[in-house]
């Protein structure tokens, strides 16, 4: 009997607010790999993350720390390294915005093979203390260089903008797909009838919308545009999926606005393939994104798409998608043309052209992290090791 091999351990830094649009995209293409050689684990400040249901489906072990660098940096680095001291061959720093990067440090020092930076966003998701941070942000931006990884990834290009610096040359940069199951996410008549029956939406126009209440995704906008909308039609609909601590706000000016009986608060759901075919219209006026993989997924389902254009044009993989200024006239009028109806396409073959099939992207991340060519540091990866396709892994090529 052969020696059973050792899984390669990946320690993916997870948000501290639950179950977001990051923790879904490192899931997913973990639950498209081969969990007999590598097991994924969450550092996290929030211990219920181990509560979801997915993550315990995917024996994601999840590591918590409770100190901050401000609050107590020796009891930080304490905990980090008793972590860190369970034999990590990969940290996955999967990063909105820079607040420091103690525990990038502490991985290098000890050597870890790989040490990957990730930026899944372009801007701060914040309202209050916005300016400050984006201060502290754009002072560890400068400082950032190799020093303090291995690999440097993005989203997107303006992701990689946001985050890395000038220093960190554009080559360098890998942009790594919010990949996709295209077929869970196609269009199924049998899922449309059976979800707006359930949610009482027969002849109605539903308009729907996944995020968390937060600044980011500007809930605030889209409830006025939908007022407009519900004055001209009131067989309209709108549908919010998400939670988030800014929903109670939301929630009041729905009802201060005489919206109650035409919006549907769902909350957290984890059929959003089986909603994506139920609703006639996606809308995503988020005031900054990444790539958004929701997005992704509206556009699998064959849905029109309208978005703000503070989203970047990379997530334009199909002719379904609107990008507006956030400007409320001109999304009623647009919304308003598609209310006289359209012919919901099939979108598959595009997605998959394009490069966002998850089994093909998780079968490129499996070898990028089993190189053994590519553990020894310094960041610089050579594609032509493991000869991809183009879609496959891109660099990213000012």
């Amino acid at each position: 009997m052969g020696m059973k091999t050792k899984k390669i351990k990946v320690l993916h830094r997870a948000a501290t607010t639950g179950i977001g649009g990051v923790e879904q995209n490192v899931m997913n293409y973990y639950r498209h790999m081969d969990r007999e050689r590598f097991q994924f684990d969450f550092l996290t400040r929030n211990a219920k993350l181990a509560e979801y249901k997915e993550v315990k489906e995917l024996g994601i072990n999840v590591k918590t720390f409770t100190a901050t660098e401000r609050s107590d940096k020796n009891l930080l680095i304490k905990e980090i390294n008793q972590i860190l001291d369970e034999g990590y061959d990969i940290i996955h720093m999967n990063t909105s915005y820079w607040v420091g990067f103690l525990i990038e440090e502490l991985a290098m020092e000890r050597h870890i093979p790989k040490v990957i930076v990730h930026s899944h966003s372009a801007g701060i998701d914040l309202g209050q203390g916005r300016e400050r941070a984006l201060e502290i942000h754009e002072y560890y931006k400068e400082k950032f260089d190799m020093r303090y990884a291995t690999d440097c990834w993005a989203c997107s290009r303006l992701a990689a903008d946001w985050l890395f610096g000038p220093q960190i040359p554009r080559n360098d940069i890998r942009i790594i797909k919010n990949a996709i199951d295209i077929q869970k996410y196609s269009f199924n008549q049998n899922f449309r009838l059976q979800e707006r029956n359930k949610l009482g939406l027969d002849n109605c126009f539903v308009i729907g919308h996944i995020g968390r209440f937060a600044y980011q995704k500007n809930h605030e906008f889209l409830i006025k545009v939908f007022a407009g909308i519900f004055k001209k039609n009131d067989k309209a609909r709108l549908v919010l999926i998400g939670e988030g601590g800014g929903m109670s706000a939301i929630k009041a000016m729905v009802q201060e606005m005489e919206l109650e009986e035409a919006v549907n608060f769902l909350g957290w759901q984890d059929n959003v393939n089986e909603l994506l075919s139920a609703i006639d219209l996606f809308v995503l006026p988020s005031r900054l994104e990444g790539l958004p993989v929701v997005l992704v997924e509206a556009q699998a389902s064959g849905v029109r798409c309208i978005i703000s254009d503070c989203i970047t044009d990379e997530v334009c993989i199909t002719d379904n998608v609107d990008r507006l200024p956030l400007d409320e006239d001109e999304w009623i009028q647009k919304i308003g043309t598609y209310m006289e109806g359209y012919d919901r396409a099939d979108m598959r073959e595009k997605i998959t052209a394009a490069g966002y099939d998850i089994a093909e992207q998780a079968a490129v991340l499996e070898k990028y992290y089993e190189d053994k060519n590519n553990l020894t540091g310094g960041g610089v990866y050579e594609p032509n090791l493991i000869n991809y396709t183009a879609y496959e892994i891109e660099v990213y090529a000012a």
